[in-house]
């Protein structure tokens, strides 16, 4: 399972045919909560023991590939340009050695 598009599958039939991970019940968007809370790669498979470190990569270039794809030529041309500027962020996204801090309210 090398290519990201054969990690995420929708079904109409599982999680109201939300994107989720290999055919379990992980969503795409239960992924990208627990890293916009602060949680890093390691930790969230911890939380998720069925995951692997290839169902993050997947679900971020998931993520990517469906907001490119919403996005006006202008904004993705805007996109491409600051990705270029920050070491591609938006394509080779690596949140192993990232610790975000936690913001508590």
């Amino acid at each position: 399972m090398g290519d990201w598009t054969e990690r995420i599958a929708s079904n109409p039939e599982q999680c109201g045919g939300r994107p989720c991970i290999r055919g379990m019940r992980i969503r795409v968007s239960d992924i990208l909560d627990l890293l916009a809370s602060g949680l890093t790669q390691d930790q969230i498979l911890v939380e998720l023991p069925d995951l692997e470190p290839e169902d993050i990569e997947a679900a971020i270039k998931y993520t990517r590939n469906k907001l490119l794809l919403t996005l006006s030529p202008s904004a993705n041309l805007t996109i491409f340009k600051f990705s270029q500027l920050t070491g591609n962020i938006f394509s080779n996204l690596d949140t192993r050695n990232h610790k975000p801090k936690l913001i508590k309210p």
